[in-house]
Parts: structure tokens; sequence; C-alpha cells
């Protein structure tokens, strides 16, 4: 069996790592940055003090598995204003980083073409790609998922 490869360790991409290690599933994870996050990133030196530049609202909390590793990682989670969000202040996290995307008005349901894999082989995953959870880490994070398995079962 070989390994699958998994191009890019943001949100998707370790998502993917993860749940084909759960598996016992041989993987190889590729990032060209000198860090993992993806678009999830604090900046600590522009403004001299640290600003996230991407994942700082946790949505659907009940339903969002990030909420679990950000108390495990020891991240302070607070209750927002909002009844269907908290905040997680992941400054002081050097592992954990920010993002964010949206959807035009009306396009929502092509979001499948964007997740479509091409011959069975090549597997895509981030928020783009769910149509659930299409502008935050937690799409990332289940389509991630999602693809690994379709990868994993392809092999």
């Amino acid at each position: 069996m070989n390994p699958i490869a998994i191009i890019g360790a943001g949100a998707a991409g370790i998502a993917a790592a993860r749940h084909l290690a759960e598996r016992r599933q041989e993987y190889v994870l590729l990032e060209a940055k000198p860090f993992i996050g993806g678009r999830c990133i604090t900046d600590r030196t522009t403004l001299g003090m640290p600003i996230d530049l991407g994942a700082h609202w946790l949505h659907s909390p009940a339903a969002n598995p990030l909420v679990g590793y950000a108390d495990q990682f020891g991240s302070d989670v607070k209750q927002a204003a909002m009844p269907h969000y908290v905040i997680a202040d992941w400054d002081n996290d050097p592992h954990i980083r920010g993002c964010y995307s949206a959807a035009r008005v009306g396009r929502a349901d092509t979001r499948s073409e964007l997740a479509a894999p091409a011959d069975d082989r090549l597997f895509f995953a981030r928020e783009a790609c769910s149509r659930q959870y299409m502008g935050d880490v937690h799409g990332a994070w289940s389509t991630g998922i999602a693809a690994a398995e379709e990868a994993a079962i392809s092999d």
C-alpha cells in the first residue's frame, strides 16, 4: 500500500493526517511554509503586539471538534456574546494560528465541484470545499477528514 500524500499543513491537511494516523494508514504531510497552520497565524511583530490574522472565532461550538482541541492545548476559550460562537485566545499557543473565507451569494452549491476528486487519485479539502462550514476552520477540518477517508478507501 502506497503512502497517501497530503499537500499543505493547514487545518484540512492536519485533519487529514490525524485521520489517517488513527486508521494506521501511511501518509506523508508536505508543507512549503516554515510553519504549520496554513492561513491560521498570529502576527507578533508588525504592531508590536499579537494580532490574529485568521481563526479567532469557533463557530457552532457544540458541533465543532476544534473546541475540544483548544481545550486540550490549553487555549482560553470564552463564550461570545452570540450564542452560536465562542472566542479562542490562541495568541499564546505557537501551534495554533487563524483563517477565514466566504462564498459568493448563490454559489454555495458549487462547492461540491471544488471537492470533487480527480481520477479518484487526487482529493481536495479546505474550507472552500465545505457546503456547511464554508467560511471557517471547521469546514477545512471536516473536508480534510472526508478527503482522507476517500483517499484511504481508493488506495
